[in-house]
């Protein structure tokens, strides 16, 4: 408040009692004044509940997994973003161990959604967690980061339920050849055919005629002992007809076509064309060597077996269709999977590319498997055996399964959209390179001792990934959302740490490449914080209370940033505090004094208090020979005894830092206390204004809504102004419009110019006071231009 209306005899006396405090009791310092009452928000109807407070306090319990048995102290650190992140604000510090978890207070924003859980092993590896603030306590159990060697020793095929039918493909026993034998390249006529239906070429034997498999008659059996030399011709293989390959027997042909239903194509020897086409149900099963140069297709409904040697360019298998191999597979060219076609591989499978289209197509692997190229939409990827790829071009919709000591390795993963990643006990996802999650939400759920490795993340929008579950998340700084956005979440249970700087092993299963074992050279010490230094908080104060006639609400008249510096024992307990304060604004037209009172902290219990700079004290605050005020239950420490005179301005002045006219004034108080204190925070602090001061009666006080006054505040007057002509509500810093005389936010406050009301300055602050805080809580990060 800038105007008043002064006696001018009384204000006299004032101004000689601001010189000499021992005099007697000063009237107050104003007549009734004359003028309108002054309304924050006009026509507004404030919740008597609202406190109007911008921040709340939360109580933590952090439990670390100890692997070294209790010998040494974990550092824990919570912030209001991710540590790594630039103006990451620290909440709350301390150390744990097994059998001592962290518990203390922390004061947060109110509208914080999220905080971030830091620890510092004793070897000095970070790593930290994503908790969501629910109420009023937030907690975390330890994790588990790996267990025994032992626990794991065998391959990760049966550690996670297949969403496949197939079943491991085995070779059967060849059959014995009954037939006609032919030779030479004289053909077979469809009369020969029909009657005698089952031919042999003889072991030693080349045969190069044509034989009428395609021509009406079914039950046909060729055996090939020998050689069945088609080269540049199409073997044409109808419904119900069979060419069975014996060890030591080749086919060669430019095709091998099979058009009609459920012909059979079976290899024990070798088999060598350059296109290998089913077009309706049929069954491809190669026991031994199958060279199909340019193209398999795999029929729909139909199977392709393979125990062997396979080796191609391009596979095509048509909806429905299965892939089932055990043996080794080398694809130069692309494979694809459509609606409801599943590959098995429990052998060696080597791909150049493989794309997939249906969320009913499955690739499930439990052998070796190695593809240069994948694309899948929707489609279903089972890792449960040692998987790599070079590059994941599109991955949207799908869903990748990773079984219980497997692996996958990827280079790259370009882009990632919807996907559903599901981590088994101890397995590995590692993306060597990057990995870019757009921004429909992926999902990566782990397991006890599951490890998903990025050596980079790129996020492109709100929720781009999610975690989930016991999973521990390595990569190098991890990147930041936006501030007051979720560019992703995790669970509690999440821990976050460096690509190469995690204590996670996890043992040889056959089925992981070794596992992971990157053991740190450091040896283990005992990781205190020297010092906590937390967050800075703004209070900014109006100075016409306990009246508001001729207010202005521009939020100025007083105006500190006050900082807690924290020196605790390992108990968690503050043994020390320095109260660093930077005086910002003096926008008052009167006579100012500033100081705090440690809401819980009894005077008695204060075994001293410095200050950094002697010249602010004075008599208004009065101190004793331990640094705090004189007569006060609670502790009181001063911050300055008259605001005007430290900045060498007389009374009535305004002093404004924001435009350079007056440099801030900074100071630290230093407060040693007899018995160390419980969980310290910004809530122990009620900083408050006097712009009255009296020997008797008491004073004038200014305090945020919802602190205790002084003992020296001038009660009388409170009762007065708490009656039916007053202006005070039942809360007396609020008036009973259940308006506010002071504010406070954790962060450096950015005041109004002179004259310009806090809602005008500020175009969410309105909403956010008539929502009761529920709307806009970050009000003060949004000042109008």
């Amino acid at each position: 408040m800038k105007t008043k209306h002064f006696n001018p005899l009384v204000a006299l006396a004032a101004g000689f009692m601001f010189v000499n405090t021992s005099c007697s009791k000063v009237e107050d310092l104003y007549n009734q004044p004359q003028g309108e009452v002054t309304e924050l928000i006009p026509n507004s109807n404030i919740s008597a509940a609202f406190n109007w407070a911008t921040t709340k306090s939360i109580n933590i319990q952090i439990a670390v997994d100890d692997q070294f048995d209790g010998k040494y102290f974990y550092k824990v650190e919570i912030f209001d973003r991710e540590p790594h992140a630039e103006g990451a604000t620290l909440l709350a510090a301390g150390v744990a161990k097994k059998g001592q978890d962290l518990t203390t207070t922390a004061s947060i924003p109110t509208g914080l959604q999220y905080v971030y859980v830091k620890q510092t092993s004793p070897t000095g590896i970070t790593s930290y967690s994503m908790l969501e603030v629910s109420g009023t306590t937030i907690s975390k159990s330890k994790i588990a980061s790996g267990i025994s060697a032992a626990t794991i020793n065998t391959k990760g095929i049966s550690l996670l339920a297949s969403t496949t039918s197939l079943t491991p493909a085995t070779a059967p026993a060849q059959p014995t050849p009954v037939g006609e034998e032919i030779q030479g390249n004289v053909d077979v006529t469809w009369s020969e055919a029909s009657s005698k239906k089952k031919f042999i070429i003889k072991k030693d034997e080349i045969y190069t005629g044509e034989i009428p498999l395609n021509a009406g008659i079914d039950n046909m059996v060729i055996y090939v002992e020998g050689t069945w030399n088609r080269t540049g011709k199409t073997i044409n293989l109808g419904a119900k007809n069979t060419i069975i390959v014996l060890e030591g027997g080749k086919i060669i042909a430019n095709e091998l076509s099979m058009p009609s239903n459920t012909p059979i194509f079976t290899n024990f020897g070798t088999a060598e064309f350059n296109r290998l086409t089913a077009n309706n149900t049929g069954y491809i099963n190669n026991y031994a060597v199958l060279n199909v140069k340019e193209r398999l297709s795999i029929p729909s409904e139909g199977t392709f077996v393979n125990t062997g040697t396979f080796i191609t360019k391009d596979i095509v298998i048509n909806s429905n269709g299965t892939f089932n191999n055990s043996g080794t597979v080398t694809v130069t060219g692309e494979m694809n999977l459509p609606s409801g076609a599943q590959v098995l591989n429990t052998g060696s499978a080597i791909f150049k590319k493989v794309t997939g289209n249906s969320n009913t197509g499955i690739l499930t692997n439990e052998g070796y498997m190695s593809i240069n190229e994948l694309n899948f939409i929707n489609t279903v990827f089972n890792v449960n055996c040692h998987t790599t790829v070079s590059t994941v071009t599109e991955f949207n919709g799908a869903k990748v399964n990773i079984a219980a000591g497997a692996r996958l390795d990827i280079n790259t993963i370009e882009k990632s959209g919807g996907v559903l990643y599901t981590l088994g006990k101890e397995s590995i996802l590692d993306v060597k390179n990057e990995v870019t999650f757009t921004t429909n939400s992926n999902t990566i759920t782990g397991n006890t001792g599951s490890l998903a490795r990025f050596k980079k993340i790129n996020l492109k929008g709100h929720h781009s990934v999610i975690y989930k579950n016991l999973l521990t998340i390595s990569t190098d700084n991890h990147p930041i959302s936006p501030e007051y956005q979720t560019y992703y979440l995790s669970d509690k249970d999440v821990n976050i740490l460096g690509y190469n700087n995690s204590d996670v092993v996890i043992p040889n299963s056959g089925c992981n490449d070794g596992g992971f074992n990157h053991p740190t050279t450091n040896p283990p010490v005992d990781q205190t914080p020297k010092e906590v230094v937390l967050g800075t908080y703004s209070y900014a104060f109006e100075d016409n209370w306990p009246s508001t006639i001729n207010g202005d609400y521009d939020m100025n008249d007083f105006v500190v940033d006050v900082q807690i510096i924290k020196y605790q024992n390992t108990a968690n307990e503050t043994e020390k505090v320095v109260l660093k304060n930077k005086i910002r604004a003096i926008g008052a037209s009167k006579h100012v004094s500033a100081a705090i009172q440690l809401d819980n902290v009894l005077a008695g219990n204060i075994k001293s208090a410095t200050y950094s700079n002697q010249n602010l004290l004075g008599s208004i605050i009065p101190l004793n020979s331990k640094g705090i005020e004189e007569g006060q239950t609670h502790a009181i420490v001063s911050i300055v005894d008259n605001g005007h005179a430290a900045f060498g301005a007389n009374v009535g002045q305004f002093i404004f830092t924001h435009d350079n006219s007056y440099q801030p004034i900074e100071t630290e108080i230093t407060i040693e206390f007899n018995t160390p204190i419980k969980d310290f925070s910004q809530a122990d602090l009620n900083p408050f204004i006097v712009n009255l001061a009296q020997t008797t009666g008491g004073r004038y006080e200014v305090h945020l809504v919802g602190r205790k006054a002084t003992d020296k505040i001038n009660s009388s007057l409170i009762a007065r102004q708490q009656g039916p002509q007053g202006e005070l509500s039942s809360d007396p810093f609020k008036t009973k419009r259940n308006e506010p005389f002071a504010i406070s936010t954790p962060v450096s406050f950015i005041y109004p110019k002179e004259s310009i009301r806090i809602t005008t300055t500020y175009p969410d602050f309105m909403e956010w006071a008539t929502s009761n805080g529920d709307s806009k809580p970050f009000w003060y990060d949004n000042i109008a231009n």
